[in-house]
């Protein structure tokens, strides 16, 4: 690890504890906190709900000072405006959702617009499931934005059900991105390692939120995901998994091993409500963090 680099991922980590303890003192004023209900919600006193917008101003400082290798991963030069921006109308919108609530419709428009419209605009969809049958390669064409779509929708969704115990959902994004990692490094590919790098760098954004709910950076750090922090997780590892796929760095079948313990627990929880006659949505504690 280059100095520039390790100097990027220690400021992404101060930014990180910088913007947690600034967001965390305007939380109660505008209502953005979770309150325990003593059902579902069975945490002690008024939690903040800014771990989405503190990830999101600490990567976008980040990435302008990130080193010069991470460039590399564009698809043309609107790839990461278009990217930021549509991130950014993900996290404040489900901050909204956090304040106040918002319609299913409008969430589940939210859900399918943003990959909907990354495909589009930043040309950033799943071309192709690789070599499931044989020597031929099975790629997506027509179907390539659905199946773009469902990956978002199904990432973003499985880590939102799994934020519910301090850190679990924040640490399986840590083991996520690891994983992404681990395969490209010592490879010598330039593109590669941009990529790698940038998962370096959402892993430091993450490690003092997982720190500070673990309480070992004090109270005052204490921030849960909420709606906008989960799904921001869940979209920034489908872009990451995508672009992996696409680049053959792994085989696209292998990619939701990444997300082994999210999938398994969203699947076995969809199918337990469909079987017990409600629908796959509807709220429980039969969540992986219930057992635990």
């Amino acid at each position: 690890m280059n100095l520039q680099l390790a100097a990027s991922l220690g400021v992404t980590s101060v930014l990180m504890i910088g913007f947690l303890s600034l967001l965390n003192l305007i939380a109660t004023p505008i209502n953005l906190v979770d309150h325990p209900d003593g059902k579902r919600k069975r945490h002690t006193g008024t939690i903040p709900l800014m771990v989405g917008a503190a990830i999101f101003m600490t990567l976008l400082i980040a990435l302008i000072l990130t080193p010069r290798d991470t460039n590399a991963i564009v698809y043309h030069e609107d790839f990461w405006p278009a990217v930021g921006i549509l991130l950014a109308v993900l996290v404040v919108t489900h901050a909204v959702d956090d304040i106040r609530g918002i319609s299913a419709l409008m969430r589940l428009t939210l859900d399918v617009g943003t990959p909907v419209m990354l495909c589009t605009i930043a040309l950033l969809k799943l071309d192709t499931l690789g070599w499931l049958f044989g020597d031929s390669e099975t790629t997506m064409e027509r179907w390539a934005i659905p199946m773009t779509v469902f990956s978002f929708v199904a990432a973003s969704n499985a880590f939102n059900m799994t934020d519910g115990i301090d850190s679990l959902c924040t640490g399986l994004g840590i083991i996520c991105f690891s994983t992404i990692i681990a395969p490209l490094l010592g490879n010598g590919n330039p593109e590669s390692q941009g990529l790698a790098e940038l998962c370096k760098l959402v892993i430091f954004a993450l490690l003092p939120t997982y720190l500070a709910n673990l309480g070992l950076l004090g109270d005052r750090l204490k921030s849960f995901l909420g709606d906008s922090g989960a799904r921001l997780i869940g979209f920034m590892a489908a872009i990451a998994l995508i672009y992996y796929a696409n680049k053959n760095y792994i085989h696209p079948v292998m990619a939701h091993f990444s997300l082994a313990v999210l999938v398994c627990d969203c699947l076995i929880l969809m199918g337990g409500r469909a079987f017990d006659g409600r629908p796959p949505l509807s709220t429980d504690r039969w969540h992986l963090h219930h057992y635990f």
